[in-house]
């Protein structure tokens, strides 16, 4: 466990293992942290326990997620609006080098994702690091951590402002009748074998919604296509495949409210199997590179 005890300033812990390669997970336990306090938990490429400022400033080469929800990246803040962190929290880290991304986990459930974990500042590998407010603020790491297996949720921020997205972050809406709006989930997948699905809630006979895996910033696609920047691959209520911006297939099954549509995406063979109430209705190989 780590304790901060200065009276004063904002010193960082940082771990003792350096990592250089590979995918790697990160997790404690916030021991203590008051309301509307701060701390920042993250990795850092530089000497970061010789930082006392709030973030760490650019010379240490620091990545994070704060207490107040906000993701940093070399002391700038890069997003905000994210869930918060209270003491009784566990809060993990999937940190991917071979990728450059991280993904922040609060009890199980991923909230945020930073791609750019990239260039001179991890060289030499990173280490995770947190930094403190005020005295006592405290952590315990989690040795036996494993990655959660929390279902992705709907992103608060990275998302079309036409797109409401309900407390939990299970259901999102769209609100405009214009042009279509795109929800991104809160997790970013490149390797293994993942599942993911939805539930229909409503769409009216004959309406559009597309189940899409795609690039990270997909949420900015408002075409009923995403175009091939976006690299999505898609099922569609009008009984479609898509593949980077092209149909691919037609003549599936369409899906109408109530229906629930999933897809398990082999990121080793490069398959992603779409589903319609848990029956495989269609698959598109090419997915990985």
């Amino acid at each position: 466990m780590a304790t901060n005890q200065a009276s004063s300033g904002y010193p960082t812990v940082v771990g003792t293992q350096t990592l250089r390669h590979g995918v790697h997970y990160f997790e404690v336990t916030v021991e203590y942290l008051p309301a509307s306090s701060f701390m920042l938990v993250g990795v850092t490429g530089g000497p970061a326990h010789q930082a006392n400022d709030r973030v760490p400033g650019g010379e240490f080469h620091c990545w994070g997620y704060g207490s107040s929800g906000e993701i940093w990246a070399h002391g700038a803040r890069v997003q905000g609006g994210r869930e918060e962190f209270v003491t009784g929290d566990t809060f993990g880290m999937l940190i991917d080098l071979e990728n450059g991304t991280l993904t922040f986990f609060r009890n199980d459930y991923p909230v945020g994702l930073y791609i750019g974990l990239e260039g001179p500042g991890i060289a030499d590998g990173v280490r995770p690091c947190c930094t403190f407010g005020y005295t006592n603020y405290a952590v315990r790491i989690n040795p036996c951590a494993r990655v959660p297996e929390g279902t992705p949720r709907f992103d608060m921020v990275c998302k079309s402002p036409d797109i409401k997205v309900s407390h939990d972050h299970l259901t999102s809406t769209n609100t405009s009748f214009l042009a279509s709006h795109t929800a991104r989930g809160t997790s970013g997948f490149s390797s293994g074998i993942v599942y993911f699905e939805v539930r229909v809630n409503y769409i009216k006979l004959g309406g559009y919604i597309a189940l899409c895996l795609g690039a990270h910033d997909l949420h900015t696609n408002t075409a009923v296509y995403p175009v091939a920047h976006y690299n999505a691959f898609a099922y569609t209520s009008q009984g479609e495949l898509l593949r980077r911006g092209e149909i691919y297939r037609e003549g599936l099954p369409r899906v109408v409210t109530g229906d629930d549509v999933g897809f398990r995406a082999d990121f080793n063979s490069g398959l992603i199997i779409f589903y319609k109430n848990r029956h495989p209705v269609g698959q598109i190989l090419g997915i990985a590179g």
